[in-house]
């Protein structure tokens, strides 16, 4: 995240605090003004999903990333939902609508379950060492 980035989500109605990474690649951000971002969180290529479709309506809602916590690539915050302080959502993990995750904590999958730091950690290497093979072109399979 640049400043420029940070001052045009700041513009949008988004409430960005400071010392925070915020990815401009990411192509997940829709609903700027319910966004609502802690001092010092990161969020890489994430999607924050302040909308939602409930019985044929659509309807927006706001989307809290707590201080110090960090959505990973890859990684989805639905709506109404809360990231506490220093949580981590790892990568390719889903929260479910107004879900809350509490901190600090990592939580893993789909939904976003609670998971110890060992897990984390072998599914954050099984993740890099995947998409490092992809890149090579190889055909090898990790199991």
């Amino acid at each position: 995240g640049t400043i420029a980035f940070h001052a045009w989500l700041r513009a949008m109605g988004s409430v960005i605090g400071r010392d925070c990474f915020v990815a401009p690649q990411a192509g997940g951000y829709a609903e700027f003004d319910g966004m609502k971002i802690g001092n010092g969180a990161v969020v890489l290529t994430a999607n924050i999903h302040g909308h939602f479709v409930d019985h044929g309506h659509l309807q927006f809602a706001p989307v809290f990333v707590g201080a110090r916590s960090r959505i990973n690539a890859g990684a989805t915050v639905m709506p109404f939902s809360k990231v506490g302080d220093d949580a981590s959502l790892r990568v390719g993990a889903c929260t479910i609508k107004g879900q809350e995750l509490e901190e600090p904590a990592c939580y893993l999958g789909k939904p976003a379950t609670l998971c110890d730091a060992v897990a984390c950690e072998v599914a954050v290497a099984s993740h890099i060492c995947r998409h490092t093979l992809l890149r090579l072109g190889s055909d090898t399979m990790l199991l």
